[in-house]
């Protein structure tokens, strides 16, 4: 989009046979681990059955199936870049940046289609920061608002990490 702005989308599909594991949304990714923060490891996408839902809880029955699908379209765009630090203790802000998204996903355990999808949309403000002049952690404060009338939910959420 031109400078530092970014359009992103993401489209994930899920199908079990049999008697697989169910597929589970909702939540907003924000465990925090410090071994990954130590050693990021990227997460593998084959066998995973947890994808987050902003604005929808964790464990939700309606958000849990043998199939699944979600898509994200993300807007993010700069803030300020501040490259300011403290020599002790040794940390620093790089750059600001937001984030206005919208979700929508479904897990159904029959048929090719989900009877009804889920939406979500939100903001996100973004910090990029250095720790001890080497390693490099992204701060995330967010707020997501989950549309549907039933199950949907206002909810603010923080994640720290290597890498989002």
């Amino acid at each position: 989009l031109g400078g530092q702005h970014v359009l992103a989308v993401r489209y994930v599909q899920g199908y079990g046979t049999d008697q697989p594991e169910p597929f589970r949304l909702g939540g907003e990714e924000t465990d925090l681990d410090l071994v990954d923060l130590l050693v990021p490891v990227h997460k593998a996408i084959l066998g995973r059955r947890e994808f987050p839902l902003r604005g929808y809880d964790e464990g939700l029955p309606q958000l849990r199936g043998r199939r699944m699908q979600l898509a994200s379209i993300e807007y993010r765009f700069p803030i300020a870049l501040v490259e300011r630090g403290l020599m002790a203790p040794p940390v620093g802000v790089i750059q600001w940046s937001g984030n206005l998204f919208a979700d929508s996903g479904a897990a159904w355990n029959e048929g090719s289609s989900p009877d009804t999808y889920y939406t979500s949309v939100g903001v996100e403000l973004d910090a990029e920061l250095s720790l001890f002049y080497g390693r490099d952690l992204q701060a995330r404060l967010g707020v997501a608002s989950g549309l549907d009338v039933q199950i949907g939910d206002n909810r603010a959420y923080f994640s720290l990490g290597a890498s989002f």
